[in-house]
């Protein structure tokens, strides 16, 4: 007969909160910077409503902030990459990775699914080891990205009728030779929205059945095809805000052609030094040097939308460039304030040739 103590322990084990956090790569630190603490590995949220004072939106990266010195962590598409997450108290569940390439890395909103473990690292989909060390895939179809955002995902079953949602985020850069692409799904995360709304949706861990593919949850692990400035949500453009569906001419692929690039000042019909009231886009006489493998250009205006050589100097003919070698497509030429770099950067654009003012840029 189970004496009333083992009946009571029991009770405790399955009642308690389950405690666990990403740990490698570097996750974002907590309020006074600690990498590993109780803050870090509590719930955001459970079904059974919020915990610990947390809002719907800690479900996206537990309301931690970038380091101000920015990621601390590259990684190479295509290749695999170390993640070790610690459990204090590992109750069943499953974890996921997911990426968000969105501008503000701060309020990253969108992600889309890179990987699933079934079973979080647990042999028998039950007890997870306190330390789970092991590698996850970064798709080959990823570009490269300066400041892009790792999300970690468990989900854990506290108690039969109860899951905890455990959230860890890594800024990473994305190191990739890849051409611009389209994931999906997409999910914009808010709360628990991409996840089963009740525990009846869940794999019914206590009752036998294991870390299997088909008891995961949330969003499909992303499919990528290829996509450019005209596709909403294209990523690796570095130019993510245009629209160019309204341009006069659509933007396209110029292949560097020449190490000694031509002098655009006299070659751009209508265009003054910053690109504005351009007849042809991408601009006449544009030589690019050998390290720039191609641009993708478009007429584009100061609100981000489309438009045409007709709109005079508020339409600006914007390019985005790969560098050859990492495959960066991270700078415009554009208007001043959308250089990232100083407004002395207007009398380069009219003193310099575009091949030499791109030396300056992306070298």
């Amino acid at each position: 007969m189970c004496s009333f103590r083992a009946l009571v322990s029991i009770a405790a084990v399955a009642l308690a909160e389950g405690h666990g956090q990403l740990t490698v790569p570097l996750v974002r630190g907590d309020s006074v910077g600690r990498r590993e603490s109780h803050e870090q590995r509590a719930p955001v949220y459970t079904l059974d409503g919020n915990r610990g004072g947390y809002s719907p939106t800690s479900m996206r990266c537990h309301d931690f902030n970038p380091d101000s010195d920015g990621p601390q962590t590259t990684l190479q598409a295509g290749s695999t990459f170390d993640v070790t997450w610690t459990m204090e108290a590992g109750h069943p569940g499953d974890c996921y990775f997911y990426v968000s390439y969105d501008p503000d890395p701060s309020n990253a909103v969108n992600f889309f699914k890179i990987a699933a473990i079934p079973g979080c690292g647990a042999p028998d989909g039950l007890n997870i080891p306190s330390s789970v060390s092991t590698s996850v895939l970064l798709p080959p179809e990823l570009p490269a990205c300066e400041h892009c955002v790792l999300r970690w995902e468990w989900t854990g079953h506290q108690q039969v009728v109860n899951i905890e949602f455990y959230v860890q985020c890594a800024d990473i850069k994305i190191a990739s030779s890849a051409q611009p692409v389209l994931p999906s799904p997409v999910t914009p995360i808010s709360g628990i929205e991409h996840l089963p709304q009740g525990a009846d949706g869940y794999r019914k861990v206590y009752n036998g059945q294991g870390p299997e593919e088909q008891y995961l949850v949330g969003p499909a692990i992303a499919t990528y095809s290829s996509c450019d400035a005209n596709t909403p949500g294209c990523l690796g453009l570095g130019v993510a805000a245009i629209s160019t569906s309204n341009a006069a001419a659509t933007p396209t692929p110029t292949t560097a052609t020449t190490d000694s690039p031509t002098e655009s000042g006299s070659v751009v019909p209508g265009a003054d030094s910053d690109n504005s009231g351009a007849d042809s886009c991408p601009l006449e006489g544009f030589g690019l040097p050998s390290f720039v493998s191609q641009c993708y250009c478009g007429f584009v205006g100061s609100d981000g939308a489309g438009c045409g050589p007709d709109d005079g100097t508020a339409c600006w003919c914007k390019c985005c460039c790969h560098h050859a070698a990492s495959g960066s497509c991270r700078y415009r030429m554009t208007e001043m304030e959308e250089l990232h770099s100083s407004h002395a950067v207007g009398s380069l654009m009219g003193a310099m040739s575009m091949g030499s003012m791109l030396t300056v840029l992306l070298a």
